[in-house]
């Protein structure tokens, strides 16, 4: 008699262990579930770290700039100058269109540009410079993290850049940006 309540304590054991282990069924989606490109979603809305390599993940993997829209106004292309490339785009995240939208070039906590620097062929990428506004990070500089990157994503500089800082200086009135609205 004994055995047999210990063979039904172990079966009950090995059943609850079993529905323990068991996992939920993900639910199915379809290509009408899925956001358009630059919009954000539940899973991608947490912004990164103010990191180089936490920021490169996002721009380029997370949020792709390259399916955020440009800033409003500017061409495709256009002349740049040092220390950025002969030709430059622009993106901006959505935080930043919002506010542009609005009309308003004062960026709001998570904005990121991005500007793709070109030489002067207008084909050859030479690096990517973003600015990321995070809350807080250095008031004294409008709370932009800086950062330069080369074609593929090797960071040559980021952070409390002193060069970007002192450069964009000139442009604190302006929420340290020399691009305008159009």
């Amino acid at each position: 008699m004994l055995g047999l309540r210990i063979l039904a304590v172990v079966v009950a054991l090995m059943v609850l262990v079993g529905a323990c282990e068991e996992t939920p069924q993900a639910e199915a989606t379809t290509d009408q579930d899925a956001p358009s490109p630059g919009t954000a979603t539940a899973q991608s809305t947490a912004m990164p770290a103010p990191d180089a390599n936490a920021v490169w993940a996002y721009i380029a993997e997370t949020q792709p700039y390259t399916q955020w829209q440009p800033w409003p106004g500017k061409p495709d292309m256009y002349p740049g100058q040092s220390p950025h490339g002969a030709y430059l785009k622009l993106y901006v995240n959505p935080a930043a269109m919002q506010a542009l939208q609005a009309g308003n070039t004062t960026m709001p906590d998570r904005a990121i540009l991005v500007k793709e620097n070109y030489a002067a062929d207008q084909s050859t990428l030479v690096a990517i410079t973003p600015m990321y506004k995070i809350d807080g990070y250095n008031p004294s500089a409008g709370d932009w993290f800086w950062a330069k990157y080369g074609p593929e994503g090797q960071v040559m500089t980021a952070g409390k850049v002193d060069s970007c800082i002192e450069c964009h200086q000139k442009a604190e009135g302006d929420d340290w940006l020399f691009t305008k609205l159009q």
